[in-house]
């Protein structure tokens, strides 16, 4: 059994991988979208907000999928979905078809991460250290979709071969899937507590635990955070001056060479160290990197704020998927709760920098991102404090 599990686990970080690249794709290729078809911010911020409205749909259409057809059967359906939005996506076609494909480009994410997460926190008796593994494979596929643009870049390749490879990849990983072991899938679904799909009376339990609420508000502001820098940093540095878009599409994955690093890194960390006394150490240098980031204009300093920014990033998602484990219970209707929630943070922020950008400046809608910070940091304080 434990070879049948670590093969799922296996997929699972192939998937995570394809939904790193899927992600950072979308917010590299914005700024040659506005050009193209002539996007303002506020309809930039309408592509990031469309594909997150799916990421938070998607744990619902999950788990409405799994009970009927099974998880391997929706997993596999979700991700051959992406293989013809990113076919779509190549020909830049009207922008009401860019929706509606980052949309269900967003609904796979979703379903992904929602796969994912259930299954680690439930093969595992202490999913932290296999979590961190899986966001590390996330983290490969972020740096590498922004390094492979900026190579079609510099070698005078049009943009749209990203694409291209990106929906080779998910027929890869869509594979993957398909020849997953439905048994083993089974067996860990049976034997997770409470993994009834609906809301009976002992499944919302986990809404009277007040550590469920800290962690929801902790991952609204993070994934709000983390999706405006993923989606809208390429267009600040290009459109303020700062650097050129190869150049700045390469700065994203300095970022994602860090996160993937500090990932591997607190994956052995966290079976020696408390998982919330790590976040709230981390979270604290997230607000003092990104503070250095946004004060200066200096390339050199700026790229030494980014590398440690993602240092600093990267164990939030991960360990407090991990730290969440105890109020939802293991339901599967306490994940996708927990989900769908902490997902808003990702669909609300993008538009707002994007309105705020439309208005004022990108300067300025950038420097909003403070208010995240902070409260990420108050929030696994008190998560922190909490445990003594």
């Amino acid at each position: 059994m434990e070879k049948k599990r670590e093969r799922i686990f296996f997929r699972c970080c192939i998937g995570y991988f394809f939904s790193g690249t899927a992600t950072l794709i979308i917010g590299a290729v914005i700024p040659h979208l506005m050009k193209e078809i002539g996007l303002n911010y506020i309809g930039a911020g309408g592509i990031l907000t469309f594909f997150y409205i799916g990421n938070f749909c998607g744990s619902f259409l999950y788990t409405a999928l799994s009970a009927k057809f099974g998880d391997k059967a929706t997993i596999t359906f979700m991700t051959f979905l992406s293989v013809l939005c990113f076919a779509a996506l190549i020909t830049t076609p009207p922008l009401i078809v860019i929706n509606t494909s980052v949309l269900i480009l967003g609904l796979t994410k979703g379903s992904i991460t929602l796969f994912n997460n259930y299954y680690v926190n439930n093969m595992y008796e202490n999913p932290a250290p296999k979590s961190s593994v899986l966001n590390a494979m996330f983290a490969v596929g972020a740096f590498i979709s922004p390094f492979l643009l900026s190579s079609i870049l510099l070698l005078n390749l049009n943009w749209r071969y990203i694409l291209v490879l990106i929906a080779i990849i998910a027929v890869f990983v869509m594979a993957g899937f398909f020849t997953a072991d439905k048994d083993t899938l089974k067996f860990y679904k049976m034997h997770a507590k409470n993994t009834v799909n609906t809301a009976s009376k002992s499944q919302i339990s986990f809404l009277y635990n007040k550590d469920f609420y800290i962690n929801v508000l902790l991952l609204f502001f993070y994934l709000g955070f983390e999706y405006s820098i993923n989606g809208w940093f390429i267009t600040y540095l290009k459109d303020t001056g700062i650097m050129s878009i190869s150049l700045a599409t390469t700065m994203v994955s300095v970022t994602w060479i860090a996160i993937l690093i500090s990932r591997l890194f607190v994956a052995k960390l966290s079976q020696k160290v408390s998982s919330k006394k790590i976040t709230a150490f981390d979270s604290f240098g997230l607000v003092v990197c990104f503070c250095l980031l946004i004060a200066t204009k200096n390339i050199f300093v700026i790229v030494i704020s980014l590398f440690f920014l993602g240092l600093f990033m990267a164990p939030v998602f991960p360990l407090v998927y991990a730290i969440s484990k105890s109020s939802l219970q293991g339901s599967a209707f306490a994940m996708t709760v927990f989900t769908a929630l902490t997902s808003m943070g990702g669909i609300l922020t993008p538009y707002v920098i994007g309105v705020i950008s439309n208005n004022f400046s990108i300067n300025t809608a950038i420097l909003t991102l403070i208010f995240n910070a902070v409260l990420i940091f108050i929030l696994s304080f008190l998560s922190y404090k909490k445990s003594y």
